[in-house]
């Protein structure tokens, strides 16, 4: 399934050296609004723990995996609908 163009994937981050990631908390639900930057979910490597923030304004539609579940570099990790220009 493809993101429309009101939509946007946040993934995993995959410039990193990191292989394997662990989801340990998504700090915005699912239904709820994020601002471009704000802190979306905890992550665990093995050297450490990053936060990944929304690389846009809008709402999280659907979280694609549970805490507690590994991801690979630069896999979906939420779909987050794009907030409508209100200019």
């Amino acid at each position: 399934m493809g993101a429309t163009k009101d939509q946007q994937f946040v993934n995993v981050p995959a410039d990193l050296e990191r292989r394997e990631w662990v989801l340990l908390e998504w700090l915005v639900g699912e239904g709820e609004h994020a601002r471009a930057g704000d802190p979306l979910a905890v992550v665990l490597a093995s050297n450490g723990t990053v936060v990944i923030s929304s690389p846009c304004e809008g709402k999280v539609l659907e979280h694609w995996i549970g805490e507690g579940a590994r991801a690979e570099a630069g896999q979906r990790l939420a779909l987050v609908e794009l907030s409508q220009d209100r200019s």
